[in-house]
């Protein structure tokens, strides 16, 4: 008897040692239980009825009949609400234990419109988002605001622009794309605009002239010039190639000076011809007039009237133009009997 009383508290001893890391697992299961059936309730109450609410970036779920409850761990969560044809909306909240959180949230709606684009020449490219499309453009449901397009067509300046929609209206938008001109086209451009030439000038013969020359020039042009002496001496009498005064029946011969007076003046225009890029050449006619004074004595001045030269002007020359800056020489006869020679320099705009 004995015996069998220490078999059957062998038996009840091992059985019990067998069973006790179920037992000993069961207070950490109801533990996990009890915090998942402890979570807070968090009720949604959307407008619209269908709309998508998404948990902390991850957990997803539709809502269908415009409510939405949730157990959520305490602490605080991000929520994102959506729908289609609204405009989504974020917030956040707090899961308090024992306490529930009723959220309200009605979305705004979405806004949208319709834009048409024409573009000009034909063939031009109309890009917008990823999307490519011909030169005219429907499209319809757009949100309201800005919307950027871009414009292109080989040979034509490419147009980046941005339009607004306004909703509940078809916006219309027209763009007139504009060439591309050749290196050639605006070479020849640049060359057959107006420039204008102003140039200083100064002359010399027996006396030194000076004057100024304006001219208007593109590959052909014209221009004005104008030259006069730096005195000009007023003659008291005037007197023959030998130096007699007559005055009435009387003639006489005064004693003069050694030293020459002169005067001259001369006013021309003519033709403007660039042969190539730096040089260009010049020829005109007009009027002048070049007088010799002498002095006696006495200080009294005398034209001689021999020796004056007056009458038509001819004038030849050359042009080199150094960017922005001119020089220029040039031969110019009065009468074709008294000549001098002529330089420039000046500027062209």
């Amino acid at each position: 008897m004995p015996d069998m009383r220490r078999k059957i508290i062998l038996f009840i001893s091992v059985l019990l040692y067998a069973v006790s890391p179920l037992y000993a697992d069961v207070p950490a299961i109801m533990k996990d239980v009890k915090k998942e059936l402890d979570g807070n309730n968090v009720t949604f109450e959307i407008i619209p009825a269908q709309a998508q609410v998404v948990i902390d970036g991850k957990q997803k779920y539709s809502v269908e009949n415009g409510v939405l409850e949730l157990n959520l761990p305490e602490g605080e969560h991000e929520y994102k609400i959506s729908a289609l044809g609204y405009l989504s909306f974020e917030g956040k909240l707090t899961s308090v234990p024992n306490e529930s959180v009723k959220i309200k949230i009605t979305l705004n709606k979405e806004w949208r419109g319709a834009i048409d684009l024409a573009a000009f020449p034909d063939d031009v490219e109309i890009t917008y988002g990823r999307h490519k499309y011909g030169a005219m453009l429907e499209l319809d449901g757009l949100p309201a605001g800005e919307h950027s397009f871009s414009f292109t067509k080989k040979g034509y300046r490419t147009v980046d622009t941005t339009f607004v929609v306004k909703s509940g209206v078809r916006n219309f938008y027209s763009v007139i794309l504009s060439p591309i001109e050749s290196y050639s086209k605006r070479k020849e451009k640049k060359t057959n605009r107006w420039n204008m030439l102003l140039l200083s000038q100064a002359g010399y013969n027996t006396d030194v002239s000076l004057g100024l020359m304006v001219g208007m020039m593109r590959k052909n042009g014209f221009y004005l010039k104008a030259l006069t002496s730096l005195n000009a001496p007023k003659a008291d009498y005037k007197c023959t190639e030998t130096g007699m005064i007559q005055e009435g029946d009387l003639q006489h011969y005064p004693y003069y000076k050694t030293k020459t007076l002169y005067s001259q003046y001369a006013v021309s225009a003519g033709y403007l011809r660039m042969l190539g890029k730096p040089v260009g050449i010049y020829v005109g006619a007009g009027y002048g007039s070049h007088t010799v004074v002498w002095e006696t004595i006495e200080g009294t001045k005398v034209e001689n009237e021999d020796l004056l030269k007056s009458g038509a002007v001819a004038e030849c020359g050359i042009i080199l133009r150094l960017k922005k800056f001119a020089l220029s020489c040039g031969v110019q006869s009065i009468d074709f009997s008294y000549t001098e020679i002529q330089f420039g320099l000046g500027v062209i705009f």
